[in-house]
Formats: structure tokens, sequence, C-alpha cells
């Protein structure tokens, strides 16, 4: 049947996030994969029939107020379905597992895959006015289902939201017997609404994070020349040093406890700094050090929406801070290098700390008011940073329950992407279970500039953090 639905324009949330489409996969172990993608492709049809929006297509508009460039959803068109359709289905002489690789089938590489578009749909244009698209994937052993998204349409609890919708539409496939779908489009509508109503009329600082501006391309050299690696963090260590730095901070009763988010995002935010200025003319690096450095941290705030938004809203509902940092390239005379390392990662992770509480409910109704009263809404965004990181660590990606077919979803990544500076810690892996394993390292994702990312690798505290040697040196 055609998805149709009442064309509707996306929330203030929604447009301050940039237009582009992302990439990610789940991958599922399964005894016959070829029935397994018989249910996913009638679990994603089934998924389009009772939220036909997923479905749609995005362009501009202006409203009736004036607001120019406003973004609209409307229903495909059957000749843009026949081109770009929901979901396509490929096969690949490939397997999941070690034990059923063959010099003939050989195991997937996951790295490869990353930038290997044969395991994800293309997104020329004008299909880069979709809001979700799918492709499954069809192993020996198992399913890769790679998704391609529209950022403005989902953030990553809504693109776990809309993942776990479709993982009960499949157990229906299955068979399974009273399946509980747990969202609708009613419910899409009543958030969208009470977003414009989250406003304020006090004029509120959003320190700079947000302001108009035109959407500029990134220049092609820039692009061309970026690479991105897979990190892997310890998170014993990461767990030692957020014991050590709070028992610091308990000397202090006024002062806050840092997350481990806080830690995590410092470790990356020092290593990627220093890393580019030791890629810079030698000249130039302690003026680079002096100006500082700008990270762009994120933060849902569903829950600061008065009153809170349903965990199954399908859309945005994040909003970003920025805070600021300058490197000493000098190394304090009572410190040897590793302890000033942590000296530094400790300052940084309170600033990480101070940008991310500075995110309150009256900050969200500021940012939802200025979108509101701006008169271009594809002008108002965030100000771009040298670094945004993106924390995915604890999102329920991986144990979706897809079925007594599919199973559950074992593992969760995005491919590589060629903006610099931009980085996602992506989530903990689970176990046969599926429950998932949140001592294992934390898995970053992050692209640089190919002589920075060189540095990176080779620098000392990345080399240390990377490995499980206990902490020695003392703040």
């Amino acid at each position: 049947m055609h998805p149709s639905f009442e064309p509707f324009i996306l929330s203030p949330l929604d447009h301050v996030i940039s237009k582009i489409v992302l990439k990610s996969y789940l991958s599922f172990h399964c005894n016959d994969p070829s029935q397994a993608a018989a249910v996913l492709q009638a679990g994603i049809a089934d998924l389009v029939s009772h939220l036909p929006f997923v479905a749609g297509c995005m362009s501009s508009t202006t409203l009736p107020n004036g607001k120019q460039n406003a973004t609209l959803v409307s229903p495909p068109t059957a000749a843009f379905l026949e081109h770009v359709p929901m979901v396509v289905v490929k096969h690949h002489n490939q397997c999941l597992t070690p034990d059923n690789a063959t010099p003939d089938c050989p195991l997937v590489d996951y790295e490869a895959m990353n930038g290997d578009t044969t395991f994800f749909r293309a997104v020329d244009p004008p299909a880069v006015n979709i809001m979700v698209r799918w492709q499954i994937n069809v192993l020996k052993d198992g399913i890769i289902l790679g998704s391609s998204f529209h950022h403005q349409f989902v953030d990553g609890k809504a693109l776990v939201q809309l993942h776990e919708t479709l993982g009960a539409f499949c157990r229906r496939a299955s068979g399974e017997k009273n399946v509980i779908i747990s969202t609708g489009v009613r419910i899409q509508e009543a958030a969208r609404r009470q977003i414009e109503q989250n406003t304020t009329s006090s004029n509120v600082d959003l320190d700079g994070a947000y302001a108009s501006r035109p959407m500029m391309p990134l220049p092609r050299e820039l692009l061309a020349n970026a690479v991105s690696e897979k990190l892997y963090f310890s998170s014993s260590k990461v767990k030692e040093l957020k014991n050590r730095f709070n028992s610091l901070l308990s000397r202090d009763p006024t002062k806050a406890k840092l997350s481990s988010n806080d830690v995590v995002t410092a470790l990356i935010w020092l290593c990627a700094c220093r890393a580019r200025l030791q890629a810079l003319p030698a000249e130039q690096r302690q003026q680079a050090a002096s100006n500082g450095s700008v990270i762009m941290t994120v933060a849902d705030v569903r829950s600061m929406m008065s009153p809170p938004l349903p965990d199954t809203y399908i859309a945005n509902a994040i909003a970003m801070t920025t805070c600021s940092h300058s490197l000493n390239l000098a190394q304090k005379g009572n410190l040897d290098a590793h302890q000033q390392d942590l000296s530094d990662l400790f300052q940084i992770a309170l600033q990480v700390q101070k940008g991310l509480r500075k995110i309150t409910p009256d900050y969200v109704r500021g940012l939802i008011t200025q979108q509101l009263n701006s008169d271009n809404w594809g002008s108002f965004r965030f100000r771009y940073a040298e670094l945004m990181v993106s924390n995915m660590r604890y999102m329920p990606f991986v144990g979706i329950d897809f079925g007594s077919v599919l199973g559950k979803s074992k593992v969760y990544d995005m491919p590589k992407n060629p903006f610099d500076g931009i980085c996602w810690v992506l989530p903990a892996p689970c176990d046969a279970r599926g429950l998932s394993m949140t001592e294992e390292p934390w898995r970053i994702r992050l692209t640089l500039q190919r002589e920075a990312m060189k540095e990176l690798l080779q620098d000392r505290l990345y080399q240390w953090i990377s490995t499980e040697k206990p902490i020695q040196a003392k703040l």
C-alpha cells in the first residue's frame, strides 16, 4: 500500500540539525538468513504502514507567516518510491562468525565494510531528501541491516526507538502473539506540538552554540584528506580516572562528580587537539595552542520539556553547547609528562562537565524560541566547532529483540565519515544473550585530517589509554 499522511513541518529541534544523511548498521546471527530477510521485509512494510511518515520526502517551503526554508515532510510519489524503494536486498558470499569462514566464503571485515558502499544504500540526489531507507545484506550465517537516515529526521535515541519498533513488527512477522507497538502517528504529532509550546519570553543566552549562518559546503581538499579510525579506550582506565578525579572533587562538597562521559570526552579532546598541533609546522604550534580549541557536546533534552517528551518520540530532541580550552605546550617543572597529561585531562573534564550543565530547561526553551522567531528556519543552526562528540555508549542498539527468526541485534556501528572533527562514541557490544557489556573497551569513531590522525595514533596519552596497564602517576 502506498504510504499516505498529511504533510507536516519538522519541529524547531529538527531544524537546528545539519542536513546530512548518515549510515549505520545492525548485525544478526541467524540459522536461516533468507527467512530472516523475508521477516525484515515484512517488518519494514508493516512499520511503514503504521508510521507512513518514515517513507516521506523532505523539501523546503515558506510558512504562511513568511518564515523561509522550513522543512516540509510529504508523502513520496509512486515514481520516487520506485526509484528509491524503502528496502533492497543484497546477497554476499561472506559470513559473520569465524567458525563458518572458508576460503570460498571469507569472514566479513567490518572495518573494510565501513568504507564499502555495497552494504549501504546510495544517497545520491534526489535520495538525499529521504527520511530513512534500508538495505538487507544476506550473508551465509546472518544479516547485516544497513540504514541510511537523514539526521534532521532522527537523533540517536530516536533511531533506537525506530529499530525497536521495527523489531516489534518483525516479532509479529515471526509469529509472536500479543506484540505491543509502543508508538504511533498521534504520539509523534502530539510531541511536535509540545515542542513548539516549550517557549520563553526571556532572553536566553545560548553561549554562542547556535547562530544564523548559511549552509556552506566543506572544501573538497578537506574531505579528501580526512581519515576515520576506530579507537579503543580501556574501560578500566576510564573508570579509574573517573574515580581518581572524583576523589579530588570530594574535598569540595559544592563540586559535582564527573561522569564517564566527561572523562572520555576530555580524553578525545586532549588527544585530538595535541595531534592537530603536532601536525602543524613547529613555528605555528604555540600560536595555535594559545588560540584555544572549541568542542561541541550533545545532550538529550526529552526529559527537560514540560511535560517531558515520551521516549517513543521518533525525531530530534537534542541540544548542543560549546566549551573551550587552551593547551599549555610548556611542561610544568614539577610534573613528568604523564602527570601533566592527567592534570590537563582533569581540567578539561571539568570544562566538559561545565559545558553540559549549561543545557537546562531554560536553555532548551530559549533554543526553541530563537528558532521559532528566526525569519529563515534553514539558517539557524549550531555553530561549527573543531570537534563534536556524540556519546551513544549506553544507547540500547544492541540486544533489540527482532523475534525468533532474527534473534537479538549483535553489533551496531556507524561507517567511516569524511567530516573532520566528528566523533561518535559507539554503543557497548553485547554478549551471547544480547546483554550490553559495559566493561568492554570504549569504541570511538573519530575523523581527523590524515597527518593529525598519524600524530594521534602516536600520542603518549592515546597509547596509554588504549592499553590495560594500571595507573601509576599521581595528580
